[in-house]
């Protein structure tokens, strides 16, 4: 490959990354730009430019950073790579990464060359990733159920408000620390057989069980995560309380001899409201109703047959 090759295959690397080339000559305060650098800030090439006119160009928070890089870099030689914001002749904001060295020669900085690339794009995924991420912060943080994310080594990295009040410990004492150090009663049990193997491989689980020392039903589903699991779980202690009421409440009344129906309000007489619940009973009182009703039909037809 010739020095003409490999000047083009530069060149086409360096405008498909939207990176250009620019160079200072300390005594000459002039600023050299190569055309992708006039194109991005719509600068006519064979302008001529000084370091003053390319500082302009960087606008808010970032000129200030730019201008110290520059400074540092003319008395000390030290380079920059900063990430800042500039604006075009024809008002077009946009994000991009600056480098730039010095150019000794006999212990003297004589000029400054570096490198310039578009990083809008770049930018702006950054800045969506940022704000799904802040999103999904606030959702989790001021969600009802508990949620809280356990690393590899099961440390304890986020816990939201709820898991505060259903876990009864504050959650800034929590992060960093081991969950089978903080809560040693569920080593053994279905909370570390479960979290190792969704661990191990890598698929979702749920399950429901009671934890004493908290007196309390949970319903948890553990989730594979980046970085370890991911704990979603509900407080079901009132659930399971009613449901347990209520199995208490049909064994009961299966065991009466009269007979008892639980109706679901609905509309128009009461007579006419579904039927949710009979015992065995109101069943066998039903049958026997039904066949009656059977008889009484028969009979009406036969005497008037």
């Amino acid at each position: 490959m010739d020095q003409n090759d490999e000047l083009r295959l530069l060149r086409g690397a360096c405008a498909a990354s939207q990176t250009g080339a620019w160079y200072y000559r300390v005594g000459e305060d002039r600023v050299e730009w190569t055309p992708l650098l006039h194109d991005l800030f719509a600068v006519p090439e064979g302008t001529e430019l000084n370091l003053g006119f390319a500082l302009s160009f960087y606008v808010g928070n970032s000129r200030q950073p730019v201008t110290e890089a520059v400074s540092a870099c003319l008395a000390k030689g030290t380079s920059w790579n900063l990430d800042v914001q500039c604006r075009s002749m024809t008002g077009r904001m946009f994000w991009a990464r600056t480098i730039g060295e010095a150019i000794l020669q006999d212990g003297r900085v004589v000029a400054l060359q570096g490198a310039f690339q578009d990083i809008s794009r770049e930018r702006a995924a950054v800045d969506e990733q940022m704000r799904a991420q802040a999103e999904l912060s606030f959702v989790l943080r001021t969600m009802t159920d508990g949620f809280y994310l356990l690393d590899n080594n099961w440390r304890f990295t986020f816990l939201n408000a709820a898991s505060e009040h259903m876990l009864r410990r504050d959650p800034e004492e929590l992060v960093g620390q081991c969950i089978w150090e903080e809560f040693p009663e569920t080593c053994g049990t279905i909370f570390e057989q479960t979290y190792r193997a969704v661990s191990e491989t890598g698929h979702s689980k749920t399950f429901q069980t009671y934890f004493a020392p908290l007196e309390s039903w949970f319903h948890v589903t553990v989730h594979p995560a980046q970085t370890g699991i991911a704990v979603h779980f509900r407080d079901v202690t009132r659930e399971v309380s009613e449901q347990r009421d209520l199995r208490l409440f049909r064994t009961a009344i299966d065991a009466m001899t009269t007979g008892a129906v639980m109706l679901e309000r609905g509309e128009g007489a009461i007579d006419f409201w579904p039927i949710m619940y009979a015992n065995a009973a109101a069943i066998k009182l039903q049958d026997h109703q039904t066949v009656q009703d059977c008889h009484r039909r028969d009979d009406h037809r036969s005497r008037h047959a």
